[in-house]
């Protein structure tokens, strides 16, 4: 199981000045847009805009790793990949807009997995050596449950990983390092369609009669308040 870093303080820390201010009153005269454009400016972005930095550092670590094998940039590995998990723990609460895109959602992250179906994949293809999951590109059209990061767990923690420090088993480096790019592409697109000035930020935080997704500013608050009501509770339930 992915290991999570004090996840549930975290969020709570960082989202409840939106939920409080989302609460206010009508007397008190806070827009929805203010309300929305402070979580996203203050949380959204943010939150993205770190897991990006450390996807990066984590596609950077598994190629130097890949090219120079050895127990000093295994742990390397092992570190970005701790940092990144951490960041996508943040993150992942804001389950919607553009991490829904593309089943990013499910690709970055196929958790639970109850029948091991990711697991069993991550497997077989590391038994069988299939060339086209050592392209990032090949493999972001594979099945969700093998291009993530419980997938790159599996390549840094599990069976055979200590491999990854010697020369022997390139194929299993050249597919974690795969799985690294890949998330670094997801990544660095939710950060990029997060910051669109006419993008999906820009919809939520104006509400109105001829907006596709949110006709006034409850619809839009209600997606905030969602965020505790159910994205912490299902983290709680399931992830935990």
């Amino acid at each position: 199981m992915l290991k999570r870093v004090a996840l549930m303080s975290k969020c709570l820390v960082l989202v409840l000045p939106f939920l409080l201010a989302a609460a206010l009153p009508a007397s008190a005269a806070v827009k929805a847009s203010d309300v929305i454009e402070r979580a996203i400016d203050g949380f959204v972005r943010p939150a993205y805009a770190s897991l990006d930095e450390h996807a990066a550092g984590l596609a950077r670590a598994m190629h130097q790793l890949c090219e120079a094998p050895s127990e000093i940039n295994l742990e390397a590995a092992r570190s970005a990949f701790s940092g990144t998990v951490e960041a996508w723990s943040v993150a992942e609460i804001i389950a919607f807009g553009p991490i829904k895109e593309n089943n990013r959602l499910e690709r970055m992250l196929y958790w639970p997995d109850r029948k091991s179906i990711g697991l069993r994949q991550v497997q077989a293809t590391l038994a069988s050596k299939d060339p086209s999951a050592t392209d990032p590109v090949q493999l972001a059209q594979k099945s969700v449950a093998m291009q993530g990061l419980g997938a790159l767990e599996y390549v840094l923690y599990g069976d055979g990983a200590e491999t990854l420090a010697g020369k022997d088993e390139p194929y299993l480096c050249a597919y974690g390092e795969a799985v690294a790019g890949n998330v670094e592409t997801m990544a660095g697109e939710v950060r990029d369609a997060w910051q669109k000035p006419d993008g999906f930020a820009s919809l939520w935080a104006h509400p109105g009669p001829k907006n596709p997704l949110y006709r006034d500013g409850n619809e839009a608050v209600t997606e905030l308040v969602g965020v505790f009501i159910n994205e912490l509770d299902m983290i709680r339930d399931v992830r935990l």
